[in-house]
């Protein structure tokens, strides 16, 4: 039995850890769109800097769904986390995460800061590194499993599967 508590404490320092990291991501988003980070947001580095393909203003309301789902998919593993096993799916999927979750979300807000002072390349680096780490989170999980339960695909992989295609468009476009 100790491993088993064990094993549930590392659970749930994964859940609360991911949650804090995604709510950093979160208030550094906000606080760009503020200008409280810098005196430009997000969306005038894009225009500053044109690539072959500059998503409308408008497509950028993509990261509402995504915060929502995001918020939704760390709700979904803290209580899981705090009221079912370690074999509980979503206490494996957060078993499986690891830091990945808590990286990717801590990258980015280092990413909206780098990328409102206009330090492209680092930007490009950053995000690239998210890429990758967006990847790796759905390989462990087989994030297209279709014999998930509705729960998974709804708070795990949606979530995932939204913000990876965001970051895999948003890569393509710095890029250029």
């Amino acid at each position: 039995q100790p491993s088993k508590k064990g094993n549930m404490k590392n659970i749930r320092l994964l859940a609360i850890t991911n949650f804090w990291a995604f709510l950093i991501h979160l208030a550094c988003s906000y606080f760009t769109q503020l200008n409280l980070i810098n005196d430009v947001s997000v969306a005038e580095i894009s225009h500053r800097f044109p690539s072959l393909f500059t998503p409308a203003d408008i497509t950028f309301a993509i990261w509402e769904l995504i915060y929502l789902l995001l918020f939704m998919l760390c709700i979904y593993h803290l209580v899981a986390a705090f009221k079912y096993p370690p074999s509980h799916p979503a206490n494996e999927d957060t078993r499986k995460l690891g830091g990945m979750f808590i990286f990717s979300n801590l990258i980015t807000a280092i990413w909206l800061y780098c990328w409102t002072h206009a330090w492209i390349g680092l930007s490009l680096v950053l995000i690239i590194l998210q890429l990758i780490l967006l990847a790796g989170m759905n390989a462990r999980l087989n994030i297209y499993d279709r014999d998930a339960s509705a729960a998974s695909k709804l708070f795990t992989q949606l979530p995932l599967s939204i913000w990876s295609g965001w970051i895999t468009v948003a890569t393509i476009a710095n890029t250029d």
